[in-house]
């Protein structure tokens, strides 16, 4: 006999370019800013629901200054799919 277990997974990516001037980091040079853009940045996202409907989001940021951004996009998040936040 096999048990079967429904799991729904989705996947997304999205740009996230900022639009204010953030600071380089990762160099030592505190206080430089950045001049103009290399690479568009990303953000990442999987899915997944269980039977019960429980849903987790599972996301990466393609940057390194992201604790300005976890709070806002998080609730941006979290009232777009209507799952909490925590």
């Amino acid at each position: 006999m096999t048990n079967t277990y429904l799991l729904r997974t989705g996947f997304g990516r999205e740009p996230v370019m900022p639009e204010v001037v953030l600071p380089l980091g990762g160099n030592g040079l505190v206080g430089r800013e950045y001049t103009g853009v290399n690479d568009t940045l990303y953000i990442t996202c999987v899915a997944f629901q269980d039977e019960a409907g429980e849903t987790v989001l599972l996301y990466t940021m393609d940057t390194l200054k992201s604790e300005m951004f976890i709070h806002p996009l998080r609730a941006a998040v979290s009232e777009a799919v209507g799952i909490p936040g925590e």
